[in-house]
This record gives structure tokens, C-alpha cells and sequence, in this order.
């Protein structure tokens, strides 16, 4: 990464995280060096754009990643039809801002949403410890 010189190009791109390519966690190196991390809820979509700067928290902000990164470019993106996970992370996101009463509505706008991810959501709500927010999440998925 040292070699690279970012000025050259017209955008870089980098998975973060801590494995191969960088041994420690981007954030908390951006954040000794002054930056200012924004923390989504865990497994949803959080992309946070700064100028020409864009991040995505996590793999379910791929999507709105991507696109931030084609109208940071000063290109529009390619409309296209949001995925079935796209659609579950959307209900999901719905029920962390706004409760079981805004995802009910966000589910019944969105049938299509992968049911297997608002499952999931419900079984990592249940190992940790919240029993309420598990029923409600596999509710969800029922539809």
C-alpha cells in the first residue's frame, strides 16, 4: 500500500476489515489518526459518504457502497431491481429505527424479502440474549 500512489487514480478501492491484506482494523487506525467513524447497527446496510470518501460497514452495505461509489465518480448508477436480501436488510433496518410496527409495514411493502435473512437476524437476536426481538424478527420472516 505504500507504493501506491492514490492521486493517480480515479477512485481506490479496498476491503477493510482485519485479515489478509491489513493486520488490524481500519477503524480503529483511521480513528488514532483523527477520523470520525460512524458505527451502523450490526449486519445492516451502513455507508457513509465524505466527499469523494465512501465506506460501507459490513458486507450488507455492498450495494449502497457500490452505487455511492459510481456517483462519486460523477456517474449515475444502473437502475436495477433490489435483491431479495436487499429487500430483507430494508425490513430489518425498518424494525431497528422504527420497531415491529414500521418492519410489519416495511415487510407487507416488500414480499420478497429473504425470509432465511430475517431468520437469521431472529436466531443472532435469540444468542444474544433477546428473546422479544427473536419472536418478532421470525414473525417477520413468516410474513
Amino acid at each position: 500500500m505504500a507504493d501506491v500512489d492514490a492521486s493517480r487514480y480515479a477512485a481506490v478501492y479496498f476491503v477493510g476489515g482485519k485479515g489478509a491484506m491489513f493486520p488490524y482494523l481500519q477503524q480503529d487506525r483511521l480513528v488514532r489518526q483523527g477520523a470520525r467513524y460512524e458505527e451502523g447497527p450490526m449486519y445492516l446496510d451502513n455507508t457513509v459518504v465524505d466527499g469523494r470518501l465512501v465506506t460501507g460497514q459490513n458486507p450488507w452495505s455492498t450495494w449502497s457502497t457500490a452505487e455511492a461509489m459510481v456517483r462519486a465518480l460523477g456517474h449515475a448508477p444502473v437502475a436495477r431491481d433490489p435483491t431479495r436480501e436487499e429487500l430483507a436488510v430494508q425490513v430489518l433496518a425498518a424494525y431497528h429505527r422504527g420497531g415491529v410496527d414500521a418492519a410489519r409495514e416495511a415487510r407487507a411493502a416488500r414480499p420478497g424479502a429473504d425470509k432465511r435473512l430475517l431468520l437469521m437476524h431472529a436466531l443472532v437476536a435469540a444468542m444474544q440474549g433477546r428473546p422479544a426481538d427473536a419472536w418478532r424478527l421470525q414473525a417477520l420472516a413468516r410474513g
